[in-house]
């Protein structure tokens, strides 16, 4: 296959996960339909665009450019975790900031699978 071909691939695998997240988090949010695939489109094209320039510059750069992305976007997700799950599973027997550090732990640990699942796919 052709090496450009495989790197615009990835790099569409790429933007596809970034884009399923935004979409999953813009959803809970309470976005309308309309509001979240012009979003998410618009979203996509950017990511996409930005990870090619920034692939094609250094690969390190790549890297800490797509796990930034991740953080945020797992940050707010643990946001959104401890408010409408935590405090009705654990039916408000925990303070809150426990709460929010039991909701950051498994959000960042989703974030590093996601994470390593870039890797492995680009090395």
């Amino acid at each position: 296959m052709d090496n450009e071909f495989v790197i615009l691939s990835k790099l569409l695998f790429l933007s596809f996960i970034h884009s399923t997240l935004i979409t999953i988090f813009l959803y809970l949010r309470s976005f309308k339909k309309l509001q979240i695939i012009l979003l998410v489109t618009i979203f996509t094209f950017i990511i996409y665009f930005l990870n090619l320039f920034i692939l094609n510059s250094n690969y390190k750069t790549f890297y800490i450019f797509n796990a930034s992305i991740l953080t945020i976007i797992y940050f707010e997700f643990s946001i959104i975790l401890e408010k409408y799950f935590f405090r009705d599973f654990l039916e408000n027997s925990l303070p809150i900031s426990i709460n929010y550090i039991i909701s950051f732990t498994l959000m960042i640990n989703a974030g590093y699978f996601t994470l390593m699942l870039i890797y492995h796919v680009f090395k």
